[in-house]
């Protein structure tokens, strides 16, 4: 049977397989949701995800800090990073992120994560990580020249358009689409993939 959402109310439509869709509103959600992620994907370049992948392999630890909505999606980050055997540490407070600075090195990276792209605070852990040595690596929804200057990789999760709100979720979505991806480079690196 084929299940279809309209209007917000499940109605059973005839009997064609176990296929389950939604017809799609014009500029809807999950409309705006696919549009962000094809694009993340189409955007990001293999060799920026190679690179990435190849020293996140590398490094002691993977250090991964975001604020607000974005420190949840680095905790994701980090638990998916864990999940593939790397030492990954996600964080949203301030504070830790400073404490986490005096374990960064040559063979660290540090990432941050940003739907604004360039914070006061992204820019600070950002030059004390590159300070420090670490390699580091912005995920951001913005394409921002300063940010460029204060990592070794930008990775762009494509905003939703027109543009959310703050504190909205749905950006979200590209963001862990770049995690899988890099992830998967991850894994392919080690022969698992």
């Amino acid at each position: 049977r084929q299940m279809c959402i309209r209007d917000r109310e499940w109605a059973l439509v005839g009997q064609k397989g176990q296929e389950i869709y939604a017809e799609p509103r014009g500029t809807d959600l999950a409309g705006r949701i696919a549009e962000a992620i094809r694009a993340t994907v189409d955007g990001t370049a293999a060799t920026d995800l190679a690179e990435v992948a190849r020293r996140m392999v590398e490094a002691r630890h993977v250090d991964v800090f975001g604020a607000g909505v974005s420190g949840i999606v680095a905790q994701m980050f980090a638990y998916r990073f864990s999940r593939i055997g790397l030492i990954a540490r996600g964080f949203s407070d301030s504070f830790i992120a400073e404490e986490v600075m005096g374990s960064l090195d040559r063979r660290s990276v540090f990432m941050t994560i940003s739907e604004t792209g360039l914070t006061a605070q992204n820019g600070q852990l950002l030059t004390a990580a590159g300070e420090r040595g670490a390699y580091r690596v912005a995920i951001s929804g913005r394409r921002i020249a300063d940010l460029s200057k204060l990592c070794e990789k930008v990775l762009i999760a494509t905003p939703l358009s027109p543009l959310p709100e703050r504190g909205e979720l749905g950006p979200s979505v590209a963001k862990i689409v770049l995690c899988e991806l890099l992830s998967d480079q991850v894994q392919a690196l080690r022969g698992e993939g």
